[in-house]
């Protein structure tokens, strides 16, 4: 085990915990995975785009458990899975120090103060990693109030893809690329 669990109170006063997902949680982090893409309007991947099988999660569960320089938390509450943060490492010698960030919640559970939590939590474990000195994230820069979080936990814009992805409204937005070094 690379994380021991934390037990953590939300704004709301509701209280969750954080811990490393496992192989018998990929079907419920499938379904909420499922549920951000369908809510979340600042995601990349569109729901008829998102299709694994619970095999499937549960090999990207054990992959990244498995790599020294990646981390797979999950916050639940009541045992409910409500939202997940990976640091995805990289598997190339050269680039072994880098990790990539992804985070997703459910929009029940969001402005709760859980986003920043599950952020620290997994950056304080790169920190102590002896493998990771970069970890790196992607954001559209119409997400406003995640590039605020991101850049309160140190991250810095290092580069723009403008037009980078097209909206459904036909609009684009620019991908905003953030990193953040640990080491």
């Amino acid at each position: 085990m690379k994380f021991d669990p934390q037990q953590v109170t939300l704004k709301n006063g509701v209280e969750i915990v954080i811990r490393e997902a496992k192989r018998k949680d990929a079907r419920q982090l499938l379904d909420t995975m499922t549920r951000c893409i369908m809510e979340g309007e600042f995601l990349i991947t569109e729901i008829e785009e998102f299709n694994p099988t619970v095999q499937d999660q549960a090999g990207w569960i054990e992959m990244l458990n498995s790599s020294r320089n990646s981390l797979l938390l999950i916050a639940t509450c009541k045992n409910e899975i409500i939202g997940s943060i990976d640091l995805k490492g990289e598997t190339r010698k050269k680039i072994w120090h880098n990790a990539t960030l992804g985070i997703s919640i459910l929009k029940k559970w969001q402005n709760l103060g859980l986003g920043k939590i599950m952020m620290q939590q997994a950056l304080n474990w790169a920190t102590n990693s002896s493998s990771l000195e970069q970890i790196w994230l992607n954001v559209f820069s119409t997400h406003t109030i995640a590039i605020n979080l991101y850049k309160s936990l140190g991250f810095k814009e290092v580069g723009i893809q403008k037009d980078f992805a097209k909206m459904p409204d036909g609009s684009f937005s620019n991908n905003i690329i953030m990193r953040k070094e640990v080491k």
